[in-house]
This record gives C-alpha cells, sequence and structure tokens, in this order.
C-alpha cells in the first residue's frame, strides 16, 4: 500500500470451490448441509496461511456457520493430490490451475469466488449466488513500481500494458487461463489496488487471520 503504486492492472482470476467426486453433494448448499450434519469431520485444503484461498475458506466457514477444519499447503500440487483422494474433501483454490482436473472429472466444481461467473466455465455458479451474498474475492495482477517512480515513467510503462489487451493472442492467453481482462489505466489500477487492501484487511481482521 505505501512502497508500490500502480501501472496497470492485466487480468483477475476467480477461487473455485471444489470437493472430491466421492462427497455425496453436487452444489454449495447441499455441501453446506453435509457440513451441518457432520460438524467437525470434514476438512478445507488452503494454499498457505494468510493466502486469498485462506481468507475464502474462512469467510465461506463463518457465512455458512459450519464446523470445518482449515489445513494449510505449500502448493497447489499436494493439495489437490489429497483433495481427489478425498483425504482433505474440501478446497479452495485459483481456478487457473483447475483445467486438467475438471476435464478429467477428478474434482466436482461448486463455485467461484468471483461477482461475476467465469468466462471459461460459465455453468459453474458463484458463491454469491449460491447464497453467500457480495462474496468477491478475486487474485489479480498487474504491474507495479516503486512509489517514487515519476508519473511521466508510469505513463510510459502503461502504454505496453493498455496495447496488449488488443492483442487477439494475449486477449486468448487471458481466456484460457480463465482470467477476466481488468482495466489498465493506472489511475483505476491504482484505485482498485487500494480498495482491495482495504477490503482484504478488514476481512483479515474480522476472521482473525494470522500468519504463525
Amino acid at each position: 500500500a505505501k512502497d508500490f503504486k500502480a501501472v496497470g492492472l492485466v487480468g483477475a482470476t476467480p477461487y473455485l470451490l471444489v470437493t472430491t467426486p466421492s462427497l455425496p453433494v453436487s452444489n454449495v448448499a447441499e455441501l453446506v448441509a453435509y457440513l451441518k450434519q457432520n460438524p467437525g469431520k470434514a476438512s478445507m485444503a488452503i494454499t498457505s496461511i494468510g493466502s486469498s484461498p485462506h481468507v475464502a475458506g474462512a469467510l465461506f466457514r463463518k457465512m455458512a456457520g459450519v464446523q470445518i477444519e482449515l489445513v494449510p499447503y505449500k502448493g497447489s500440487s499436494a493439495q489437490m493430490t489429497d483433495v481427489i483422494s478425498g483425504r482433505v474433501p474440501v478446497a479452495f483454490d485459483n481456478i487457473a490451475l483447475m483445467g486438467p482436473h475438471l476435464k478429467a472429472k477428478t474434482l466436482k466444481p461448486l463455485a467461484v469466488t468471483s461477482k461475476e461467473r467465469s468466462p471459461l466455465y460459465p455453468d459453474i455458479p458463484t458463491l454469491a449466488e449460491s447464497g453467500f451474498p457480495d462474496f468477491d474475492i478475486v487474485g489479480w495482477f498487474g504491474a507495479l513500481v516503486p512509489t517514487a517512480t515519476p508519473d511521466s515513467v508510469v505513463a510510459t510503462y502503461n502504454a505496453p500494458v493498455l496495447a496488449m489487451k488488443q492483442d487477439k493472442a494475449f486477449l486468448d492467453k487471458i481466456s484460457a487461463m480463465g482470467a477476466s481482462v481488468m482495466p489498465g489505466g493506472s489511475a483505476e489500477a491504482e484505485k482498485f489496488i487500494q480498495n482491495d487492501i482495504k477490503k482484504m484487511g478488514v476481512l483479515i481482521k474480522e476472521l482473525n487471520i494470522k500468519l504463525e
């Protein structure tokens, strides 16, 4: 928030709530009902403590009013292995990494964490549509520079960020990742990032998430 300023945003990817195929649920409502009927018996995989999937998992747990342990991993590979096997039957992870698992049906998708449905998987509902109003957590990426960088340099760097969003090959690549292209202006990017920092900061305090 203090050390960097935005050059421009590139894209945003939602996180995906998935379960092991053997779990007897087919949507978010059924998952919540299952967790309430089996309190403390299921666990949820998250990629590392303090990550956005951690916040998403903790927020889901609170809004659903269920007892489910959040199990942190050091990466998606080990996490997905345990979810597919059913050892940890529920998970949140970045949708960009889910393609092969969804195609092979080794994971069961229930909902995305973004406000809008993913253009790559339009049949998967959002959590907001699934009884969790205003649920909106995404992973975003873009270009940043140190705060002391002159505005003239920021404008120079912003030009190719804007230009690549007119390139079909780039847009196809972004779409294939399950990402949505974001506005590329530096002022728009700065406003979005600062708002996201504030929003996530409030959630982290509210959910009592700590790095220890």
